[in-house]
């Protein structure tokens, strides 16, 4: 490994210090689930990562802005490859057409009158962002076309993906000669707006099959690990990394969206034991059974509440981890992942199921009633571990219904693919589809809670922060994300999984009687409430 430049050494241990303290995914608050060897889980090669902080001393400023930016090694056929390999292994991938999607993507482009994907400029102008002296500055490339009429029949007129090559030259000609020269955007060296509007094309082509599928290149990653998303111009036509919970939501503090959060109390001074979490990262078993050790030798539970209202997901393997310290036996996870032009179910590094292991279970958790919390802000892997333990009867869910983000994402580097692609970019795609453990399905679906109330605390603070809109739509029972609605995927059909629960009598009677409680409270949800019910 060739040293890092002088000039790059700060900024570089103060990345490998992030990457060490959050396990590779530093100040990420949007997580995806993903499968077989989380790369999370490993602390990534910088170089691969971030090859922009390893450049060759000697070089030329022109070598250096090519290989700042993958030497623009991206042209017609590597996109053509990359767009086949998408649409063979995406979830949607047999679904709709792929031209068409290719020409919205060159549309946006012209109307947007700029290309999404960002060129790089070593920084030499010593620009300081919140105290982070970027290795890189960011730009963009803006244009006006006096042929936009024109050009948009041309694109409207493509046939088959046999032209697409030519017409993508002629727009790239045309935005060349039009490119404006703002104050941003100084002449470059070597700078291929081919390569570019290619890369831009893809951007579009990706995010438009999903709302959790995207690109970022290297330096755009570096952005946003550090901070710094609000100095991308990501367009909304992109699925943006961080923006997964809206932020003008009054149940969401910000504090939570930044990183990891874990609260562990007893409720009121009940010896009801509440532990809360945001998402699945690497630790959260381990630390989810330490909490619980520690605060069951103070005193006995009389019962345990997970709280997931706040819970955005995570990785599905950890699920599994955090499963097993409830379950005796059974199967922990149901994935369905698109392999080409079929499909198959995901299971462990040895090839079996992925299943409850005895005797790994929470000392005392089979004499108290688990409840786990849930809102219609509970997402992913957190639908995932409440839908296992309602199935399996480990547990009584109580809240609103989930989400329903029933699929996970695979993230590789483009160079790792077998595509021959010299590219650090990163591309988190949708391949997988989740289950209950009875198969029915997450997506769209949700988690049906076995106890519908509404949050007293919620719904207070909507009415206090005077956002009068959210409040009706909260009522009306209509609220999502912005940008899950557009274009969701399909739910997949049930899998006939044969599974049968073994019957949970304690579960079953504390259901009656909390379902009893709420009643009585006209299902008007509070924890005081629940911590009353459950020490009666």
């Amino acid at each position: 490994m060739k040293k890092c430049g002088g000039k790059f050494l700060f900024i570089l241990i103060f990345l490998m210090g992030q990457l060490l303290f959050w396990g590779g995914c530093a100040q990420q608050s949007f997580r995806s689930i993903t499968a077989g060897t989380p790369t999370s889980y490993n602390l990534p090669d910088p170089q691969t990562s971030y090859p922009f902080l390893f450049l060759e001393e000697g070089l030329t400023p022109a070598q250096r802005f090519q290989k700042i930016n993958d030497n623009f090694a991206y042209g017609c056929g590597e996109n053509l490859r990359l767009i086949r390999y998408v649409q063979k292994n995406h979830a949607a991938g047999d679904r709709g057409d792929t031209l068409s999607h290719l020409k919205d993507a060159m549309n946006n482009i012209i109307k947007e009158g700029r290309l999404p994907t960002p060129y790089f400029k070593e920084n030499s102008e010593n620009e300081t962002v919140k105290t982070i002296k970027p290795p890189v500055l960011i730009k963009y490339v803006y244009f006006t076309l006096n042929k936009e009429n024109s050009m948009r029949d041309q694109i409207s007129h493509l046939e088959s993906l046999e032209n697409f090559c030519s017409t993508v030259e002629d727009m790239s000609h045309q935005m060349t000669m039009d490119w404006v020269k703002s104050k941003e955007s100084t002449p470059l060296p070597q700078l291929s707006i081919l390569a570019l509007l290619h890369k831009s094309i893809f951007r579009y082509f990706v995010s438009s099959l999903d709302p959790y599928s995207y690109i970022v290149e290297s330096p755009e990653r570096w952005y946003i690990e550090q901070g710094l998303i609000d100095q991308l111009r990501r367009s909304h036509l992109e699925n943006v990394p961080n923006v997964f919970i809206s932020s003008r939501n009054p149940f969401y503090d910000k504090d939570i969206l930044s990183g990891p959060f874990w609260k562990t109390e007893w409720l009121f001074q009940s010896s009801a034991l509440r532990i809360e979490f945001t998402f699945f990262d690497e630790g959260t078993a381990a630390t989810f059974e330490r909490e619980y050790r520690k605060y069951v030798n103070e005193k006995s539970p009389s019962a345990l509440v997970i709280d997931l209202r706040r819970n955005r997901g995570g990785d599905a393997l950890v699920v599994a981890k955090l499963l097993d310290l409830f379950l005796k036996q059974g199967e922990l996870l149901l994935m369905r992942e698109k392999e080409g032009e079929a499909w198959a179910l995901i299971r462990d590094r040895n090839g079996a199921p992925f299943m409850a292991q005895p005797d790994n279970e929470l000392p005392g958790i089979e004499n108290i009633p688990v409840i786990i919390l849930v809102s219609r802000y509970s997402s992913s892997s957190s639908e995932t571990f409440a839908a296992a333990m309602q199935d399996h009867e480990a547990a009584i869910v109580i809240g609103e219904k989930t989400h329903g983000k029933g699929t996970g994402q695979r993230s590789p580097i483009l160079r790792q693919l077998p595509l021959d692609i010299e590219s650090s970019a990163k591309l988190t795609f949708t391949t997988i589809y989740t289950f209950s453990p009875k198969g029915n399905p997450i997506q769209l679906s949700g988690i049906d809670p076995d106890i519908s109330v509404e949050d007293r605390d919620y719904v207070s603070r909507l009415i206090t922060s005077g956002d009068q809109e959210d409040y009706v739509r909260h009522r009306e029972d209509q609220i999502s994300p912005p940008f899950f609605a557009s274009r969701p995927l399909p739910t997949p059909d049930f899998l006939s999984t044969g599974f049968e629960p073994r019957p949970n009598e304690r579960t079953r009677q504390w259901k009656e009687k909390l379902k009893a409680t709420f009643d009585s409270h006209q299902n008007l949800f509070s924890l005081s409430s629940l911590a009353e019910a459950v020490t009666e």
